[in-house]
């Protein structure tokens, strides 16, 4: 999760290496907008589930997006994460 927006991941939970690669577009909003630039992120989570929401405004409809199950087994090892452009 990239502040309000998120993307769902696959991980086989071995011991092997996994490379991710994601970019922008991969990551989606409760209302499945995608993300338009990486200029002002505040926070980046790694998490087993998560939930989005975008709350009511006038005359809109309140958007809910939940992501991911949760982990069984050992915690997992983030390792060697950078940025690459």
């Amino acid at each position: 999760r990239i502040d309000d927006y998120a993307t769902d991941i696959q991980l086989t939970g071995d011991d092997a290496w996994q490379t991710i690669e994601l970019v922008r577009d991969d990551f989606k909003d409760a209302s499945h907008k995608h993300l338009t630039q990486w200029a002002g992120i505040r926070q980046l989570r790694l998490t087993d589930k998560d939930s989005l929401r975008i709350k009511k405004r006038g005359n809109q409809q309140e958007h809910r997006r939940t992501l991911g199950t949760p982990w069984k087994g050992p915690k997992p090892t983030f390792r060697n994460l950078r940025w690459v452009r």
